[in-house]
């Protein structure tokens, strides 16, 4: 017969196991660069990569629900004029293979994805593939 302290302590061990696995996922993920503008403009801040972080995140996790993304934004970098350029690293979806993420990823070309203090128009994007600009 098991006591409740034992119960407990076995709940506990498996809970822990279970967070301590790794998440896996079908690579290393990809690099994609964007020309973005956001609205308001937030400048090259630290303000304006936490926001970026969020949205692009917040974006991928829309369409994956309930899995695990990671990746990796460098400094945002302006252009002037209003526009800058990112470039996220490291962009994967747990179970799902990269170049479906970088497909959804480059789709968002001239849309524009939510921050939390800014909409972010993206004038281009380019995963690896054909740059997805406006031709205008």
């Amino acid at each position: 017969m098991f006591s409740a302290k034992t119960v407990v302590v076995a709940l506990i061990a498996a809970a822990t196991g279970a967070v301590a696995n790794p998440v896996s996922r079908q690579d290393d993920g990809g690099t994609c660069s964007f020309i973005m503008t956001p609205t308001p403009d937030l400048g090259a801040t630290e303000d304006a990569h936490t926001d970026l972080n969020f949205a692009i995140g917040h974006t991928i996790g829309n369409t994956f629900l309930d899995k695990s993304i990671d990746f990796v934004n460098d400094p945002v970098i302006a252009n002037g004029g209003g526009t800058y350029n990112i470039t996220t690293e490291q962009i994967g979806v747990e179970g799902v293979p990269t170049t479906v993420v970088l497909a959804l990823v480059e789709s968002w070309a001239q849309t524009t994805i939510d921050g939390i203090a800014a909409e972010w128009f993206v004038n281009s994007v380019d995963c690896g593939g054909q740059l997805c600009q406006n031709k205008d």
